[in-house]
């Protein structure tokens, strides 16, 4: 959990602040640049981290929550990270996601660069556990799609490994776009019962002038938080 949350550091974009709160909408104008990133509708991409996590999935109710009733019937593309190896796999999403096997050090950055490339609603289904943190891709790719105006919501799913009683997460990583109506995230979101899982943690991430501040955990998700 500690590595994803100082990956997020996305730190200073070497702008100028706005010294007053009543400038805060110029500002924003002027140095954010204009969404033209329109992303494709009808074109959910699911990209699912093959991990020795995931190989415990029986353990994780809300996994099974999430994909079996919620993915399963949003998800257009399906890619499986496949330690280096990013493969497009055809069928069932519920099949796909019964026969998953642990690969080692998987292509994070290649399934980073492909979401922010191709403009599609997208989520990422990870440990985030082999992530290097002397590699900063997690913290530029979410700034590039943030630049293009998008926004992204992330899920934590805490679990104990029952073979070595260490306490162990799963993320869930949606990109999306909060203005556009039907979104993948507001989806989820209405979808996942999220009272039924007080340890699930949740934060959304946005640039926007409205309002200041990071809020993690339990935030609002009508919010948007300011990077």
């Amino acid at each position: 959990m500690l590595l994803l949350v100082a990956a997020l550091s996305l730190g200073s974009c070497d702008k100028p602040t706005p010294e007053d709160e009543e400038y805060l909408y110029d500002f924003h104008n002027q140095y954010t640049p204009t969404c033209s990133h329109q992303l494709l509708p009808d074109s959910m991409t699911l990209y699912v981290d093959y991990t020795s996590t995931l190989v415990m999935k029986a353990q994780m109710r809300f996994y099974w929550h999430v994909m079996k009733n919620i993915m399963a019937n949003k998800t257009k593309r399906y890619y499986a990270i496949k330690g280096q190896e990013i493969i497009r796999m055809a069928g069932d999403v519920v099949e796909l996601l019964r026969d998953v096997s642990n690969y080692e050090n998987p292509d994070l950055k290649g399934a980073l660069d492909r979401i922010v490339s191709d403009n599609v609603e997208a989520m990422l289904v990870t440990d985030c556990e082999q992530l290097d943190q002397k590699e900063p891709f997690l913290k530029e790719a979410f700034k590039k799609w943030l630049m293009k105006g998008h926004d992204i919501y992330i899920i934590s799913d805490p679990f104990v490994d029952p073979k070595t009683q260490a306490h162990r997460f799963m993320f869930y990583i949606l990109f999306y776009d909060a203005d556009n109506p039907n979104n993948i995230a507001d989806y989820v979101i209405r979808s996942a019962r999220l009272n039924q899982y007080p340890k699930v943690k949740r934060m959304k991430i946005s640039i926007t002038p409205k309002v200041k501040g990071f809020h993690g955990g339990h935030s609002d998700p009508d919010r948007k938080s300011v990077v």
